[in-house]
């Protein structure tokens, strides 16, 4: 039985390993934490649970993809699946506007808002209908498509894909301002940075209104830890605590990898699924690193990377009349280096995160690269760091309170997360949570994870295919177990 050894325990190191024992293979994860998931985890504190990752799940209804996360133990009919009424909601200038799941509400609601606005209205709601007929390719890898598969692919994107072609040329700042008021402005801009692409933004919206966007209950934990069960239910094997020094290479083969703690492991085939910017940097060398990954790294103006400081909160209070996720005014408010003027509160009333009659609540800022580097500054005092995590927490829940003056007293201040904490959780590149941010003037490009000039190792995640998410990771982890049993000739025993 031919041996494979993943490097990496999120979505694509456990999706590779379900795949390589299905394939016959003796497969070995080894993750550095002492938790599997990856940026797919959550944690608790102070009676509460906080999620770190799921704020809705594409694949949740019936499709390519849902019977890809049925597959590998993450879905099941016996898993319930909340489906919010709201994408989120937008308050600007007394002004509240949402996004729904009923795409009909949303446009009725826009252009009795907003008369001026029809023809964008209705033209957005329409790419929305577009899009939602659109799959995410899950059965093989694009560059081993055949022409009937092609045709087939052609079939299920519809006009999809010239529709995502005409709004990757516009900034999410551009489609902001084809609509005249500043309230459906704001709902474009504050749900994705200006700089993201709007095709994204777009397919988002798709994606949620088509019903493909539930949220599994028990939230990201769980549904890890099934695709765990999932794994060891079929002879895999686990390694916690274990990170990755080097990749050791032999005449255009890797024959075993080092770990920090001095072990080292050897086997047939080698999969190596943690953030690419460590693979290369630190287990193979940059010489490997392929067009794609050099185009990414080598243009940040073009590729930009984003990164986040979420603050959690316990709440005593169920929170009913707060919606899922609501974009609000907070002038003057500094996260980071950069000076914030809206903030967004996600409700987790859905799910049983604290205790009864308690809701956790959690604010969200996005953070650029001069962000990064001012955490990581600071990073370097622990105690400078800690002040400053409680300042923002502390500045938060005095907004909270201002803009919730039911919840006056109750809310308390769980936990905060930087971009130096996803750097340290994962080796995230610059705080990094998804992939790369492709701009207007960017590519669309993908990586396909092989790497020339070593037979027997490829690369897995979501970096090989910006924006990434977890599904783009649970989709990688199965294509490059099938990439190195093409590349290697092996079969299933």
């Amino acid at each position: 039985m031919k041996k494979m050894v993943i490097i990496g325990g999120g979505i694509a190191g456990l999706s590779a390993g379900i795949f390589a024992q299905e394939n016959g293979f003796e497969s070995i994860i080894f993750e550095k934490n002492h938790t599997m998931g990856g940026q797919c985890t959550g944690w608790n504190r102070k009676g509460y649970h906080i999620d770190n990752c799921i704020h809705w799940l594409t694949g949740s209804r019936k499709g390519s993809l849902n019977e890809l996360w049925r597959e590998v133990g993450a879905l099941s009919d016996e898993i319930e699946i909340f489906y919010p009424e709201r994408f989120y909601t937008v308050e600007y200038q007394g002004v509240q506007v949402s996004i729904y799941r009923d795409i009909e509400r949303t446009q009725k609601e826009l252009l009795q808002l907003s008369p001026e606005d029809e023809k964008a209205i209705k033209e957005m709601c329409e790419v929305v209908r577009i899009l939602a007929t659109v799959e995410m390719p899950t059965e093989k890898p694009m560059e081993d498509l055949n022409l009937f598969d092609f045709i087939k692919l052609a079939k299920s994107m519809g006009a999809g894909g010239k529709v995502m072609m005409k709004y990757a040329k516009l900034s999410m700042e551009d489609y902001a301002n084809t609509f005249k008021h500043p309230a459906i402005r704001h709902l474009i801009l504050d749900y994705m940075p200006e700089r993201y692409n709007a095709s994204s933004y777009m397919f988002s919206l798709a994606t949620f209104c088509s019903g493909n966007g539930g949220i599994p209950k028990g939230g990201s934990v769980q549904m890890v830890q099934r695709m765990v069960d999932h794994y060891l239910s079929l002879g895999g094997k686990i390694k916690k605590g274990y990170t990755a020094k080097q990749v050791h290479i032999q005449d255009g083969k890797a024959v075993e990898v080092e770990f920090e703690n001095g072990d080292r492991v050897g086997g047939d085939a080698y999969i190596l699924t943690m953030d690419s910017k460590v693979a290369f940097s630190k287990l193979i060398g940059e010489k490997y690193m392929d067009k794609p990954f050099r185009t990414w790294y080598e243009n940040p103006q073009l590729y930009p990377v984003n990164s986040a400081v979420n603050l959690s909160f316990g709440v005593a209070d169920p929170c009913k009349d707060i919606p899922e996720t609501l974009f609000f005014d907070c002038e003057g408010y500094q996260v980071g280096c950069s000076v914030k003027n809206r903030m967004s509160i996600k409700n987790y009333n859905y799910d049983e995160f604290g205790p009864e009659g308690h809701v956790v609540l959690q604010a969200s800022f996005d953070q650029v690269e001069k962000d990064y580097v001012f955490w990581k500054d600071l990073y370097k005092d622990k105690a400078s760091y800690e002040v400053e995590k409680k300042r923002i927490a502390q500045d938060a829940i005095e907004r909270m309170e201002v803009k919730f003056p039911q919840l006056k007293g109750k809310i308390q201040s769980l936990d905060v997360v930087t971009p130096v904490s996803y750097e340290k959780w994962c080796g995230a590149y610059k705080g990094a949570y998804m992939s790369f941010i492709v701009t207007k003037a960017g590519k669309q490009m993908q990586s396909t994870g092989k790497i020339k000039g070593l037979d027997n190792v490829v690369l897995a995640g979501q970096w090989l295919m910006p924006p990434g998410g977890l599904p783009t990771a649970v989709v990688q982890g199965k294509f490059g177990v099938m990439r190195l049993m093409k590349k290697l000739g092996f079969k299933k025993d």
